[in-house]
């Protein structure tokens, strides 16, 4: 009877490791990148007010929403998988449904009552206005008719 010896080489065993590790996180990773997305976003501050610049590349006007509440911007969208044409299959689909809310809080200075949100080739611009503010304004003080109460006859 004779033993047929097998011998793997070590580098071999863990770059067949490394290969079903990575195979296994690129069936995960493309569902849970999608879960976490948010815009990239710049924002500027002028004389005049505040604009913020989201990157929603893939996303329609009609898919995105801008509010104003509790003093912040909420920025949200939510774009649905695009339904085969009839007689059609799918070979790869890997533009996937995606949905995202991105809050950013308002200086006090923002006239949340004064935004504005336009949408281009991809990119959303959002501008608020700055509040007016007021020049300091000196009250003047009137000269009442002495009235005479029991505090005063004392």
């Amino acid at each position: 009877m004779s033993f047929v010896s097998v011998s793997m080489d070590p580098a071999m065993q863990v770059n067949s490791v490394r290969r079903e590790i990575e195979r296994l996180l690129q069936d995960v990773a493309p569902a849970r990148a999608a879960a976490a997305w948010v815009p990239a976003a710049n924002g500027y501050e002028s004389a005049t007010g505040f604009m913020m610049e989201f990157d929603v590349p893939g996303f329609a006007p009609d898919q995105l929403d801008v509010t104003a509440q509790d003093g912040a911007l909420i920025v949200s969208g939510n774009r649905s998988t695009q339904e085969n044409a009839e007689g059609t299959r799918a070979l790869f689909v890997e533009r996937s449904s995606a949905s995202f809310e991105r809050r950013l809080r308002l200086p006090k200075s923002a006239d949340v009552t004064n935004i504005s949100a336009t949408y281009a080739n991809g990119l959303l611009t959002v501008r608020v206005a700055k509040l007016a503010v007021l020049a300091p304004r000196k009250v003047a003080i009137g000269v009442a008719e002495s009235v005479h109460t029991p505090a005063h006859n004392q």
